[in-house]
């Protein structure tokens, strides 16, 4: 094997190569490298003077790069700016754009909801046009099945002093008999010799109330009274009218419960001050009496007008309301309103009106209940209120009262003062002379009473019943302790100071809540809120 470094032939034989000296190699190495030096040392001049007009130069051409980039710079920032300027006012654009739209949509909702209530007002409407063509086609029967089941009633010339209770049933027999219990119990609650018969009017029903009735056979205190055919409210009531014996009757549905005290109470009102039409609260309730409310309210030019809220539940004078023309049978009514229309005929006719603080009944709220049929209410409100409320009446000359046999006239309107002046003198309770009275620094020694008032919101005849209700407890418990709470603030009262413990709501929501243990006499002023944050 050659040696390393050998040239090689083709056949492996080394290859022949010119021999050179080693020293003479080292001669050319050396010249040729000395050469390579001093050609860089020519050139030094040449590059240190380049290298010093780069260097002279370069700070002029840092700042024409620097003003470049300055340039540059500001160019790209106005860029930016009218970038950003662009898209603020696409922003605000695009806002006020959604701003239109949300308001569109809202307008469109506003829209379909007018229009969604207008459809519902009109099917209402409909609804209740074609049950009023069905009263009207009704009516000429049920006037003829009317007239001969009257012809059938002994004329009564001479009704006895007391008080009756009339009831209509329709397919009730469910409730019927809670119904009579508490017109049972309601007659054992006025004084001896005032109670009268339970007249019950079976309007053609269809159910098991025949065998209701039957059961009451032999009972003297009750009479019935069948129709073979449905005569609706109106008639059914007229009939009972002209079958009562005695002077007042309580006017009683089927599906509501009467409650003595309340009856009693009404009554004592209608026979002192010789009211046509004697009422006060009912409670609302569903059966199981998860929903309830206050119905019926106190009578005042806006409760009159503006609506449906009294109930037929009432004490009547039968003569008066007879004389008046009895219960309406108008048709178009529908036997829905009759009891408000009676009301109205009765004061602008001259008759008292007597609103009396007390809870008269409780009304059943079901979805069976005969008003449950009525799909247009206002419909027949404004049918009533053209009748006897188109020349806007002024309602101070209409003979309104409030009362309560216990202390006797709250307020009463000036159409009403024959009435009161004709009352008789058990009920002019003596009031306290506000000019002698004088405010008290320390609670009295007296019961302590709880007067619970409507006064407060501004109406100055609630005011005047809240002055009237303690001016009279002070009458007749002098040296009582008597705290106030009332519908909203503290009302106006003359005379003695009179603690006020704030509204009836913040009482009832505060955690130390009225203790009502605690007092020896509540006194409730007033219905509607009052009555049902209490029941």
């Amino acid at each position: 094997m050659p040696p390393s470094g050998s040239a090689v032939g083709c056949h492996g034989q080394p290859r022949a190569r010119p021999s050179v000296s080693s020293s003479r190699m080292n001669r050319l190495s050396r010249v040729t490298r000395l050469r390579i030096w001093l050609s860089r040392i020519r050139l030094t001049p040449v590059r240190t003077e380049h290298i010093n007009e780069t260097a002279t130069s370069l700070p002029t051409h840092l700042d024409a790069i620097a003003h470049r980039l300055s340039s540059e710079s500001g160019s790209l920032r106005v860029a930016l700016d009218n970038v950003a300027a662009m898209l603020n006012e696409q922003m605000v654009e695009t806002k006020h754009r959604l701003i239109d739209a949300q308001q569109q949509i809202v307008a469109l909702r506003h829209e379909l909801a007018d229009t969604a209530a207008e459809s519902r007002s009109a099917a209402a409407s409909a609804s209740q046009a074609t049950k009023i063509v069905g009263e009207i086609a009704a009516a000429a029967a049920r006037d003829v099945a009317y007239e001969r089941l009257i012809a059938t009633i002994e004329p009564i010339t001479s009704r006895t002093d007391g008080l009756s209770v009339i009831i209509i049933t329709w397919n009730h027999a469910g409730w019927l008999p809670e119904a009579l219990a508490s017109a049972r119990a309601s007659l054992l609650a006025v004084p001896q010799g005032r109670a009268g018969q339970i007249l019950i009017f079976d309007d053609g029903s269809t159910d098991e109330t025949d065998q209701v009735l039957a059961s009451l056979s032999g009972d003297p205190q009750i009479r019935v009274i069948r129709s073979a055919s449905n005569m609706n409210l109106a008639r059914a009531r007229n009939v009972l009218l002209a079958a009562c014996p005695t002077r007042h009757a309580l006017v009683l549905d089927a599906d509501n419960r009467a409650l003595p005290d309340g009856v009693a109470e009404a009554y004592a009102v209608a026979e002192a001050l010789g009211s046509t039409i004697a009422y006060g609260q009912v409670i609302a309730a569903t059966p199981d009496e998860s929903q309830w409310m206050a119905f019926s309210y106190a009578p005042s030019r806006e409760s009159l007008s503006l609506g449906h809220s009294f109930d037929s539940m009432a004490v009547i004078d039968v003569d008066a309301v007879i004389a008046l023309g009895g219960y309406a049978i108008d048709p178009q009514l529908g036997g829905w309103v009759d009891d408000l229309e009676l009301l109205l005929r009765c004061l602008r006719r001259g008759g008292l009106l007597a609103y009396v603080p007390t809870v008269l009944g409780r009304y059943r709220l079901s979805p069976l209940r005969h008003s449950s049929r009525v799909t247009d209410q206002g419909a027949l409100e404004r049918r009533v209120a053209r009748s006897h409320l188109y020349d806007e009446p002024d309602f101070d000359q209409f003979a309104i009262v409030s009362a309560h046999a216990a202390v006797g006239v709250l307020w009463a309107s000036p159409g009403a003062t024959k009435f009161v002046e004709r009352a008789d003198a058990t009920w002019h309770i003596p009031w306290p002379d506000h000019a002698e009275t004088q405010a008290i620094d320390a609670p009295a020694a007296g019961p302590r009473v709880l007067i619970v008032v409507p006064g407060g919101v501004g109406n100055f005849g609630d005011d005047a019943i809240s002055e009237a209700v303690v001016a009279r407890v002070r009458a007749g418990y002098p040296t009582a302790a008597i705290e106030i709470i009332s519908d909203r603030q503290m009302p106006t009262i003359n005379g003695r100071a009179t603690p006020w413990s704030g509204t009836v709501v913040e009482t009832w929501r505060e955690t130390n809540a009225l203790d009502m243990a605690g007092f020896d006499v509540a006194v409730f002023a007033g219905g509607g809120n009052l009555a049902s944050w209490f029941a």
